[in-house]
């Protein structure tokens, strides 16, 4: 067996996040599979390890599953992490609801 010891000051000084579903839109072509394998790259080594990407004519779409203290921290650490990856970002969809109600320890 496996035991932890846990302090209660640490319990009590946790903060709590919630989970946010939006999606960035982001107007770069994905003509070829190497390119969207570098694409794909470039995000990851950015920090976008929570997303997904969906191609289309225009451009991709980036649908984020994200972990933050509110739905502003998590969109804009999502952009800023995009523009480090060296897209722009031309748009950003939410839903309404929050993805989980129940709250994620940080």
């Amino acid at each position: 067996m496996v035991f932890s010891i846990i302090s209660v000051d640490n319990i009590k000084s946790q903060k709590y996040m919630t989970r946010y579903r939006f999606t960035l839109s982001v107007p770069t072509p994905i003509h070829t599979h190497n390119q969207l394998l570098n694409i794909t790259d470039a995000l990851r080594r950015a920090g976008c390890t929570d997303a997904s990407i969906q191609g289309h004519a225009d451009g991709f779409e980036l649908v984020f599953n994200r972990s933050a203290e509110s739905w502003q921290a998590a969109t804009s650490s999502a952009i800023a992490q995009v523009k480090r990856a060296g897209f722009n970002v031309t748009g950003v969809e939410t839903e309404r609801m929050v993805l989980t109600e129940n709250r994620i320890p940080a």
